[in-house]
This record gives C-alpha cells, sequence and structure tokens, in this order.
C-alpha cells in the first residue's frame, strides 16, 4: 500500500500535466507524500517526510500486497509540512474496494478534511472529488462526481491544475469542470479513510496503492 500526492510548486512549462498515468514512474521531486504501507507503523517515503500515526490500524490482502482495511478501526494521521503544501497544482490518486453503500452516511477516502479530497457518499453510491480555493479572500468550493462501483478494484484519481477539476475512474475521466485559484496552505492533516481523530465518516472498505 502506498499513498501518494503529487504536487506541482513549479511552472507550468516544468511539470508535466495532471494526471499522472497510474503506470508511470512518481517523480521524486512532486511528491509530498508516499506512504508503503505493507507494514506497520506507515512512514512517508517522500521528499517531505511527513510525521505520520497509524493509531489502530489494520492491514488486509489488498490490490498489490496489503492495503488498509478502514471499516472496524485505524486512524490515520499525517501531517505535511507547510513548506511542502501544494499551491497551484494537486493529484491525488489511489486504488480502492467500496464493500458496502452505508446507506446516507459520508465516507472519507483520502485528502484534507474540508480543503480538497476523495469521499463517497449516498445509497447509489457516488464518489466526489473536491477542492477547496482562494483561503481567506473569494473563497470558491467545488466538486465533481460519479458513480463508484462496489465490491471491485478501482483506480481513482482527482486532479486540480489551477484552471479545472478533473475526475479519473480506471484512467478515464469521469467527470471536469472549470475550478481556478490557488489552494489553500493551512496545516489541517491528511486523513486516510476516516476523518482525521475521530475515526468517523470510515470507508467501508480496502485503500491500496493510493
Amino acid at each position: 500500500l502506498s499513498c501518494v500526492v503529487l504536487v506541482s510548486p513549479f511552472s507550468q512549462g516544468d511539470v508535466p500535466p495532471p494526471p499522472v498515468n497510474p503506470q508511470a514512474s512518481v517523480a521524486d521531486w512532486a511528491t509530498v507524500l508516499l506512504l508503503s504501507c505493507d507494514t506497520l507503523p506507515l512512514v512517508d517515503a517522500s521528499r517531505a517526510r511527513a510525521p505520520v500515526s497509524t493509531r489502530e490500524c489494520v492491514l488486509t490482502n489488498g490490490r498489490f500486497g496489503q492495503a488498509l482495511d478502514c471499516r472496524e478501526q485505524g486512524r490515520p494521521d499525517i501531517a505535511i509540512p507547510v513548506d511542502a503544501q501544494p499551491e497551484n497544482e494537486v493529484t491525488v490518486e489511489c486504488w480502492v474496494r467500496l464493500e458496502e453503500r452505508g446507506a446516507e452516511r459520508l465516507q472519507r477516502v483520502v485528502g484534507r478534511s474540508s480543503l480538497y479530497g476523495l469521499y463517497v457518499g449516498g445509497r447509489s453510491p457516488t464518489l466526489t472529488w473536491f477542492v477547496k480555493v482562494n483561503p481567506g479572500r473569494a473563497e470558491d468550493w467545488k466538486s465533481v462526481t460519479a458513480p463508484m462501483p462496489l465490491k471491485q478494484w478501482v483506480h481513482l484519481a482527482g486532479t486540480f491544475d489551477g484552471k479545472a477539476l478533473r475526475l479519473y475512474l480506471n484512467g478515464q475521466v469521469v467527470a471536469e469542470q472549470p475550478h481556478s485559484g490557488t489552494l489553500p496552505g493551512a496545516k489541517t492533516p491528511v486523513y486516510l479513510g476516516c476523518e482525521t481523530g475521530r475515526g468517523e465518516l470510515r470507508f467501508l472498505g480496502e485503500i491500496d496503492d493510493v
């Protein structure tokens, strides 16, 4: 299991356009979170070396090796250093297997509280990628959605390039819309499989190779 948050702190001409190809190698200079989770505790292998807490986490068989089982317990808490956080662009990607719909319940996948991230909700169920921009000024929160498959491994990717939101399912664009601005630079931790701290809003399935 790995967890990757890719950012682009450079000009558009210096970086490849998002999304990152799931089969491509990771560009180390653009990575601020890389968690290998075949064993506990999780350790960030990126240049940022973010502190990671894996309280009560449980591993199970995954898409590749081991995966994080988020259904019953575990409260991962990941604090990306402020000077390593994305400002203009971000890509968040992962493999997931949703086991239960969860009725009306919101299920966190990966992201940063109300700033940006992936979550599942509703009886359908529905996958959402959201990003909030322009903190402290003309704040703007937008999201894109798509149907979420049940009981199968799927690759998810949410991208923001400073101009648009895009949501990918198994490498295909399934939703997009214009969205421009800069990302918040808050100290909000990254959540993985549940709401940080309290362990609420659990993802009812497994997360692998994020």
